[in-house]
């Protein structure tokens, strides 16, 4: 998902009365003595510094994507592929694939579409308008996760698999967002969920704030597990995927070579987290 995409999305909304295994429930726009401020809600440490939320999504926003697809797309499968090819061992047993921040929708149709059924990507307009150029067969939904109407779309759908892969680093209010996924899941349901593990990055400062600007903040796996704990997932499996891949081109292999000679490890270390997860 493009950074900016999901960076202020505090999801807040309440459509009537869906349905979570087959008990009415409101979906929720508050937690009780929740205050994402708090640290302490978050799992993170006290003295953790963090990003400021940037715009959800610029009017030129689509111009981005339009140029810098097919180098956005190089860069997903180097650093995204690995977290794919997690989801796709589950989706063969799904009937419907929700990917919650799919970008440009590259790894959903390159690893997962294959697998399931259906399959349907969503992002924000500029990034959904590219991928609806790039994959007009595919179904693809438009909007921002701050919107009741999308996440009753999500809901309608009635998704077995929910792939939400690098996004809760870029969301305003992680604790919110999770409860609304969770919320989506039903039955035998099932969500992949990845985030780059801070504490295993080059150069990423321990306390923050993350060296991307488009992070807001970044949790290491101990962090995380209680975060996901807290909000009422069940973490079927974890684990760390190396997501840098160097492709075979001259800078690339000049880079191997400098990091090598520097005793730097190769490839860059940029581990992600990956979870699989169900509702308790």
């Amino acid at each position: 998902m493009n950074p900016s995409s999901t960076r202020a999305q505090d999801t807040r909304g309440t459509p009537a009365e869906p349905a979570v295994s087959g008990v009415p429930v409101p979906l929720p726009d508050t937690l009780p003595g929740t205050d994402v401020d708090s640290h302490d809600e978050l799992f993170l440490p006290r003295s953790y510094s963090e990003n400021l939320a940037l715009p959800v999504d610029a009017d030129d926003e689509i111009e981005f994507w339009r140029r810098a697809d097919q180098a956005h797309a190089r860069r997903a499968r180097r650093y995204q592929d690995p977290v794919y090819r997690v989801a796709a061992r589950s989706a063969h047993r799904s009937d419907t694939v929700l990917d919650v921040g799919c970008g440009i929708g590259d790894n959903l149709v390159r690893r997962v579409a294959g697998r399931a059924r259906r399959c349907v990507g969503t992002d924000i307009p500029s990034a959904i308008t590219v991928a609806r150029d790039l994959f007009p067969d595919r179904e693809w939904i438009a909007g921002d996760l701050r919107s009741e109407a999308l996440w009753s779309t999500f809901d309608a759908l009635d998704p077995d698999l929910v792939i939400c892969a690098d996004v809760i680093e870029h969301v305003e209010d992680p604790i919110l967002f999770l409860e609304r996924l969770r919320w989506l899941l039903a039955g035998s349901s099932s969500l992949v969920l990845s985030t780059p593990d801070r504490s295993r990055i080059e150069r990423q400062p321990a306390l923050g704030p993350p060296a991307d600007p488009t992070h807001i903040r970044e949790w290491t796996e101990p962090e995380m597990t209680q975060l996901l704990r807290s909000t009422g997932f069940s973490i079927r499996s974890s684990r760390h995927v190396l997501t840098r891949r160097y492709p075979v081109t001259v800078l690339e292999t000049k880079m191997v070579v400098w990091r090598a000679l520097h005793r730097r490890a190769v490839p860059g270390p940029r581990s992600t987290m990956v979870f699989e997860l169900t509702a308790t």
